[in-house]
């Protein structure tokens, strides 16, 4: 004859299943979210390639002409899953994004498989550097990205300097950022990243 479990041991179970249950559900309505919402959010969209027609560019503008007017800064550079460009707060520090719009680090973190995730952060990683080292002729020192709720754009951009960004409080501590030192291999600072995000999401 089977043992029946306690009630207790029931109603926590229960109690457990729906809390699972409803974050799926959650997260299946977060991960639909995929457009910009504000202006400087457009504006990133803009950057990586994307929203052209919110924008009224003249014939006689350049798109990087057109990108300075209506944003305040222009693409530095532009790959099939990346684009980078400065700061508009502080040009020592070069912005990289993913042209798919993610919300932040955690949205691409619940919405993507692991090696989908991965591999995106190491181009983010990469191009940043890159593209850092090309504009300031130096290698740079942090890479971050703010955590959840920290953010003051909602499109994913990962921080690429050297020292301090004193405007967005970088490199920050565990509790509002997640940094690699940027003379790590990109595969393990991907890695590192992936970890520090995947643990606080958990």
């Amino acid at each position: 004859m089977m043992a029946t479990a306690p009630l207790w041991v029931v109603i926590v179970t229960i109690l457990a299943l729906a809390q699972v249950a409803s974050s799926l559900v959650t997260r299946r309505i977060d991960c639909n979210i995929s457009t910009a919402t504000s202006y400087v959010e457009t504006c990133f969209c803009f950057y990586s390639g994307g929203c052209l027609s919110l924008f009224e560019c003249q014939e006689n503008h350049t798109w990087n002409t057109c990108q300075i007017l209506h944003c305040g800064e222009k693409t530095l550079d532009i790959t099939s899953s990346t684009a980078s460009f400065f700061n508009i707060k502080d040009h020592g520090d070069v912005l990289t994004i993913p042209r798919k719009h993610y919300r932040d680090i955690a949205h691409l973190v619940d919405c993507e498989a692991k090696p989908i995730a991965i591999e995106l952060l190491e181009h983010l990683l990469k191009d940043g550097r890159r593209v850092f080292i090309e504009k300031k002729h130096v290698s740079p020192e942090y890479q971050c990205f703010h955590r959840q709720h920290f953010t003051t754009v909602s499109w994913l951009h990962l921080h690429t300097f050297i020292g301090f960004v004193p405007g967005e409080g970088l490199p920050g501590t565990s509790a509002t950022a997640a940094c690699v030192f940027a003379n790590v291999t990109i595969k393990d600072a991907a890695q590192r990243l992936w970890t520090a995000i995947d643990g606080q999401q958990s």
